[in-house]
């Protein structure tokens, strides 16, 4: 009785899950509600109420879901409306999306507020998704465009972040995508909503204020403005990884930390000044809010405000507010506005740390405290000046752990979960960083109250900023500070080559007993995108080996990344030089780190684990071909009676060489590189080889549904089942001795072997 917010939200979250797994008549549903409301009225209170509530938030639920109106555009288009004529309201910062055509392409999400075509006007006011050509709008811009409707990309690779999901539970479900600059254009400014218009202009101010005599110095000026305003984007990629490996990405999101920290700073303030209790909420309450809104009310910031205007204001009422009562009231909050938050990262990650510390703590702290405090015979009045001082330290030092080991527990399934990756170095790491934020925080303050010593207060947070951030590269680089885990619960296969789907270029992860082998690895554009998710997802901390095939950017680009971020214990690659600058710079790189490579040539053969070998096919040592696609490694991984051949980009050369020579090898499964100009993957070769089924990458923008289709043709005619990943997105090989099976990622394509 005394937790009506707890008791409440118990019965809120079975209502959104059964109504996320279960469809739901609204019919139905309503006239349950008002059965349960009846019951109520009359007297059944336990039963009934909790019964109204699951019902109630099983409706929102499917309002919210299922009948979410951002999916009005996609029923266009499956009813045959594939181009519209919108206008709209820009309400995020556009970003940059490529440059293609000589021209930058961006995208942004809009606030529809016209749509039509020739064939009708249709009712507005959801949010969409837009591909942009030429020079961007910027938030609050009012725009016109003639665009077509697309669903927004799903995932083709394993470990690749699946925005579509992240956008639908924010209720964006299509993209309007103008193909030209002549398609789109800026009608009229400052149409934004003018309260998130006051808030983004404060923030430019804080900003220009936090950075007075540090802009020069981007990354550390970019760093501060991150932990006192939550501007992720203002802090590189690069440091932003280094944060997540020691468990501190939590200082990047403005939540409970930074106003605990506000709070804090603000009652130090005030105290002097004789403001205290319902004065002090009076004061606080508002300061908080507001800060919520200029850092953008991130699901952390709105539960820890909240949470905050329950506790201060409860002295009002002269009450006892309680902890768990205060977080439910504020996960209630934010579940009426939207009921997709339950399944956001940001609303689990933050109430699952709170709610471990709320357990925790108290407990972790018991056994910790005792171990600084003077002698407990020893009468307080006793105590000297030294053990006040000591006592005291380890008071904030023994809660400061506590908190930290209960936060670090708390937030373990979800980091293992979502990001593949446990963080030993967490706790050390946050009781240095946790202060130094603190004092960035303060610092932040100061030179916002006192405009003329701005200089002095913003300096001195350069020298909080820079010795966090030497503290988190301390950490980060510590043997088994992070380590990456396989959430997966399938069983291994003895042999797993994952083909991933790169454009342009190839990667291939190789995982057999233990071991784990790249061949190729994209370029640092898909190495960041695709290739580097795939490996943390699979739980890869090291390489066995890399293996590259030849000289192409486009397969080997992001080598140096890879061997930075993975360190393989070998490094293999062809004999056959070619002319290709990615290669001699990567060769330079080794050479001064006194790294050695092993070349490989015709006939070798070498072990990737207990069961699983392979054979280098292709090109013989001094072979001169006409560009570096043709001097392309051809591998042969066996397992048992098993093979698969990379063909990487060897394409028609590859495959005449091996068949004038006769060393046309079995193999029931040919992977094709698919970014060669010849022809590849004939039915010559395939016919001779024997193949079960043949695997072609994606060909890029040379490629055409009309190629792909003849090809498809030339392998059904050779008794060859092709897969194509323009459609099957990555494809996964299993092997086992003798039996395999072939699946694609994103068509679910299975092909399975006969002996299986």
């Amino acid at each position: 009785m005394r937790k009506p917010c707890l008791g409440i939200l118990c019965c809120a979250v079975p209502g959104i899950l059964i109504s996320e797994v279960f469809p739901c008549s609204l019919t139905v549903a309503a006239a349950a509600l008002v059965c349960f409301a009846v019951a109520l009225f009359r007297g059944w209170n336990t039963v009934a109420f909790c019964l109204l509530v699951v019902t109630a938030f099983l409706i929102r639920h499917e309002l919210d879901w299922r009948r979410n109106p951002g999916r009005f555009p996609l029923e266009l288009a499956d009813r045959g409306v594939p181009r519209v004529h919108a206008t709209g309201v820009v309400i995020s910062d556009p970003f940059p999306a490529g440059f293609a055509m000589h021209t930058a392409h961006y995208r942004f999400e809009m606030r529809v507020t016209g749509f039509d075509n020739s064939a009708g006007r249709w009712n507005a006011g959801f949010p969409v998704e837009v591909y942009w050509t030429g020079a961007p709008p910027v938030w609050g811009d009012e725009v016109d465009l003639a665009a077509d409707i697309s669903r927004i990309p799903t995932p083709r690779n394993p470990g690749e972040y699946d925005e579509s999901t992240y956008l639908a539970r924010c209720g964006i479900d299509a993209e309007l995508s103008c193909n030209y600059a002549e398609d789109n254009r800026v009608i009229a400014h400052d149409c934004g909503n003018p309260v998130l218009g006051w808030a983004r202009d404060a923030r430019a101010f804080l900003e220009r204020r936090l950075t007075i005599g540090i802009a020069d110095d981007p990354e550390i000026s970019g760093l501060i403005e991150t932990i006192t305003l939550g501007l992720k984007q203002e802090t590189s990629l690069t440091d932003r990884e280094l944060f997540q490996h020691v468990g501190a990405l939590h200082l990047f999101v403005v939540n409970g930390l930074h106003i605990a920290l506000l709070a804090g700073i603000l009652a130090l303030l005030l105290k002097p000044l004789g403001i205290r209790r319902r004065a002090f909420a009076l004061v606080v309450i508002p300061v908080l809010l507001g800060y919520t809104m200029v850092t953008g009310f991130s699901p952390g910031s709105v539960r820890a405000a909240i949470m905050a205007a329950v506790v201060f204001g409860a002295s009002f009422v002269e009450r006892k507010p309680f902890s768990f009562n205060s977080l439910a009231a504020a996960a209630l909050i934010l579940l009426l506005w939207d009921t997709n938050e339950l399944f956001m990262e940001g609303f689990q990650f933050s109430f699952g740390v709170v709610t471990a510390i709320l357990l925790l703590a108290r407990w972790i702290e018991k056994p910790i405290r005792p171990i600084g405090t003077p002698d407990p015979f020893l009468p307080r009045v006793l105590w000297t000046r030294w053990q006040h001082a000591r006592d005291v330290c380890w008071r904030r030092i023994s809660g400061l752990c506590a908190v930290s080991l209960a936060a670090s527990i708390g937030a373990l399934p979800f980091s293992a979960g979502y990001f593949n990756l446990i963080t030993p170095s967490a706790l050390a790491a946050n009781l240095l960083l946790v202060p130094l934020a603190f004092g960035i925080l303060f610092e932040g303050i100061a030179s916002l109250i006192a405009a003329p010593l701005a200089l002095l207060f913003n300096n001195t947070n350069w020298l909080l900023a820079s010795s966090m951030l030497g503290v988190v590269h301390f950490f980060a680089y510590l043997p088994a500070g992070h380590i990456f885990v396989s959430t997966s619960r399938a069983a291994q296969p003895e042999c797993r080559l994952t083909v991933l789907d790169l454009e342009p270029g190839q990667a291939i992860l190789i995982e057999s007993k233990g071991s784990a082998w790249l061949v190729d690895c994209g370029d640092n554009s898909s190495y960041l995108r695709i290739v580097r998710p795939c490996l943390e997802s699979r739980g890869i901390n090291r390489l066995d080996g890399l293996i590259l095939t030849h000289g192409a950017s486009g397969s080997i680009g992001a080598a140096q990344q890879v061997i930075a971020d993975f360190n393989p214990r070998e490094i293999c690659e062809s004999s056959v030089t070619d002319r290709s600058t990615t290669r001699r710079a990567l060769e330079m790189s080794l050479a001064k780190e006194g790294r050695a490579k092993t070349i490989l040539e015709t006939g070798d053969r070498f072990q990737l684990s207990a069961v699983a070998g392979c054979e280098v096919l292709y090109p013989p040592a001094g072979f001169a071909g006409r560009t570096a696609a043709d001097k392309s490694l051809v591998l042969r991984v066996v397992d048992g009676g098993e093979a698969v051949l990379l063909m990487a980009d060897s394409g028609y050369t590859g495959e005449r060489w091996l068949l004038d020579k006769g060393h046309a090898p079995r193999g029931s499964i040919v992977v094709l590189g698919g970014q060669s100009d010849d022809m590849e993957g004939t039915e010559d070769f395939l016919s001779s080889v024997h193949a079960f089924a043949a695997v072609r990458g994606e060909p890029g923008f040379t490629g055409s549904p009309a190629r792909d289709r003849e090809w498809a043709g030339g392998c059904y005619k050779a008794g060859v089942r092709p897969v194509l990943q323009s459609v099957a997105g990555a494809v996964t090989i299993e092997l086992n001795q003798s039996a395999f099976t072939v699946t694609g990622f994103a068509n679910s394509q299975r092909l399975v072997s006969k002996s299986e």
